[in-house]
């Protein structure tokens, strides 16, 4: 096994134990029930796991591992691209030249790669500026994050190196729910070939927001 695979596989196994790792999202539509005459709502488990089974982590320690996260993008890249010790630029340059034959992955892994690059290197190299009364960090490029959607980077980017390393095709839900997260944390207008697909119903507009855990009251 290449010192590559073997990242992957360490950093993966790392990752993959919390709640972050179980998909873009692993809910969606409310189903209502009647079965007592009153109408209660339960979410939807699309990711194929327990998310109950994962880890949680607080907004630092997803701002705290952010780092490893890009760390394992970064690994997925360098199989993907066939290349090693490539400076970060050259890399990011040879994914745009890049065809996947689908423009929503491309812009994505290109636009989430590019974004997680300037953040990563910022925080290693302490090259921000954190503001306790907002809880914000902001780059010198003027972007600005808040670490409490530090849960939703580290989401997005995972499953984007996740789907990648896999060679998956994204379904319309993992597509629309990837972008409503993009959108959430970078605020990028969308390329024409992109919009025309909300057009064509081959993408749906949805909306992203934390899910809140509760732990059940004991009782006595």
């Amino acid at each position: 096994m290449s010192f590559t695979d073997e990242k992957i596989k360490v950093l993966n196994g790392l990752l993959n134990q919390y709640e972050f790792s179980t998909g873009f999202t692993y809910y969606s539509f409310k189903n209502e029930v009647s079965d007592t005459g009153s109408f209660s709502k339960h979410d939807i488990n699309l990711s194929g796991s327990d998310p109950f089974s994962k880890k949680e982590l607080s907004s630092g320690g997803n701002f705290a591992l952010f780092p490893i996260v890009f760390d394992y993008f970064d690994a997925v890249l360098d199989k993907k691209l066939s290349v090693s010790n490539m400076k970060f630029e050259k890399k990011k340059s040879m994914l745009f030249n890049s065809n996947r034959h689908d423009n929503v992955i491309g812009f994505l892994e290109n636009e989430t790669f590019s974004k997680a690059l300037e953040l990563r290197n910022k925080i290693i190299h302490n090259n921000m500026t954190m503001s306790e009364g907002t809880g914000e960090i902001s780059l010198p490029s003027g972007q600005k994050y808040r670490i409490v959607d530090f849960s939703f980077l580290n989401r997005l980017v995972f499953n984007i190196a996740l789907m990648c390393s896999q060679n998956k095709s994204y379904s319309l839900y993992q597509k629309s729910a990837a972008l409503s997260i993009h959108e959430k944390l970078f605020g990028i207008t969308l390329p024409d070939a992109v919009k025309s697909l909300y057009q064509n119903g081959k993408l749906v507009q949805m909306n992203t927001c934390a899910r809140i855990y509760r732990a059940p009251r004991k009782t006595l």
